[in-house]
């Protein structure tokens, strides 16, 4: 398949010198091979849910391919758990539950009128530091396998303000590092804000949270040790702010530094192409725990 690509170079200081800088350029553009793409997040405690779809070649109408009809399992000290197949309306309320409908509404023409997924009304064992292992097979004898754990939460210790000359607060989270392996976390940190309507208003009773903060790191530069996340002086007395540290496998670190990278890309023309990790035997996308720990705390005068 061959897309001709006009290429226009418009460069003042060379226009004396060269009549003509307008070149066409036949690109070949290899044959696209789809793959199949899964997500799952464990949480202890609430159910299993799963996604499963098939990839799309870049220059094709966006729209997810849901794979029905599959097997899966997914194994752990305590038996093996099958997840059933659920087609819900993406009006459906029992959605809600599950995912953000907000999000589904507004992408309908992308996820379509109805949501496939896998999920089991067992919860999640809260079996930390073991292994959870995960088995597809379709309806086309394809096969995909995945291994993972669920990390221990890493508590947050505190929540410290600061207040500057203009009674603007500076939030400190700190939480100790455990230092018998490499630990890798997502910060997020939130606040709640007015919401505005379609006209523009604040109304004063109707708030929510708004993310601040959300990035990855390791422990490199503190291993082991105490250590703190702060944010720039921008809350104001009687403020209502969240903090969530999350404590991520490295297969969901590289997944989650990895697909930013791949989204930054796709948004420029002059973005290097990145490779989406992943820890999917047979596919693609990402089996993992997913736990952290959270605390709420209002802004105080001093």
């Amino acid at each position: 398949m061959k897309y001709l690509v006009y290429i226009s170079l418009i460069a003042s200081l060379f226009l004396a010198s060269c009549g003509n800088l307008q070149q066409d350029i036949e690109i070949d553009i290899p044959e696209y091979d789809p793959q199949l793409v899964v997500e799952c997040y464990l949480q202890p405690g609430l159910p299993y849910f799963l996604t499963l779809t098939r990839s799309q070649p870049y220059f094709d109408d966006i729209r997810v391919d849901y794979i029905e009809d599959a097997i899966v399992t997914i194994s752990h000290s305590g038996g093996t758990d099958t997840l059933d197949e659920f087609n819900l309306d993406i009006t459906d309320p029992t959605l809600g539950l599950l995912a953000d409908t907000a999000i589904l509404n507004t992408f309908s023409s992308i996820f379509g009128d109805q949501l496939t997924f896998y999920a089991s009304l067992r919860p999640v064992p809260e079996l930390f530091n073991e292994d959870f292992n995960l088995e597809i097979k379709t309806l086309d004898g394809e096969v995909l396998t995945a291994k993972t754990q669920i990390l221990n939460p890493v508590p947050i210790d505190s929540l410290v303000q600061e207040l500057d000359e203009d009674s603007l607060a500076f939030i400190l989270t700190y939480f100790t590092d455990e230092g018998d392996r490499t630990n890798y976390y997502r910060r997020v940190f939130e606040a709640q804000r007015p919401v505005i309507d379609s006209t523009g208003t604040e109304p004063d009773t109707t708030f929510e949270f708004r993310i601040i903060q959300d990035f990855v790191v390791d422990d490199d530069i503190f291993d082991g040790q105490p250590f703190a996340f702060g944010t720039d002086f921008e809350f104001a007395i009687g403020d209502t702010i969240r903090s969530t540290l999350y404590h991520m496998t490295q297969d969901h670190f590289e997944f989650y530094n990895t697909q930013a990278a791949a989204v930054q890309a796709s948004l420029s023309p002059f973005g290097q192409p990145a490779v989406v990790h992943t820890n999917i035997s047979g596919g693609r996308g990402i089996f993992t725990g997913l736990v952290f720990s959270q605390e709420t705390y209002v802004i105080q005068p001093e």
